[in-house]
């Protein structure tokens, strides 16, 4: 899960439950938290947490953004995106949401309209280019809630569990 500040929202409960369905589930702490830097989090993701085939990554604001770049360069199982923000269409040519898209089975996103940090048109346009499965809601704010129900009831989905 990223960003992997464990102590905050609902990573914590997540990461708990997770592991209470079987899974191995890691949020370790992030370089750089307030800056949330590409050049840094991606080799951090990528070379000291590794990531395979078989795994299901989920990001939360920058940290959504994180693991979409992380896709352009590895498959994954499935992402969960949660407030992903995307920040001009000018900037399409920097993303490549086809290998985005072919990296990883499954895409599930989550976004509120009445986020104050992530705008919704930018959260609408990333599942528009990756085709994901897009869940909007209109009280829901940043998602800094305490737990967070929706992402365990996708992942048993999405893996056959439910």
């Amino acid at each position: 899960m990223t960003p992997g500040i464990i102590n905050r929202h609902w990573y914590k409960w997540l990461q708990a439950e997770l592991v209470k369905i079987g899974f191995d589930a890691i949020a370790p702490a992030f370089p750089d938290e307030k800056e949330a830097k590409d050049s840094i989090w991606i080799p951090f993701i990528l070379d000291n947490l590794g990531v395979a085939e078989n795994d299901i990554l989920i990001g939360h604001s920058s940290g959504a953004m994180a693991i979409l770049r992380v896709c352009e360069q590895v498959k994954v199982k499935g992402l969960i995106l949660v407030s992903a923000g995307y920040y001009g269409h000018d900037v399409d040519q920097l993303w490549n949401w086809k290998k985005i898209k072919a990296n990883a089975q499954w895409i599930e996103q989550f976004h509120s309209s009445d986020d104050p940090f992530t705008p919704v048109d930018s959260s609408r346009h990333i599942a528009k280019e990756v085709q994901s499965t897009y869940h909007e809601f209109n009280d829901r704010n940043h998602f800094l809630c305490t737990e967070f129900p929706d992402v365990i009831d996708v992942i048993k989905y999405r893996c056959g569990l439910s």
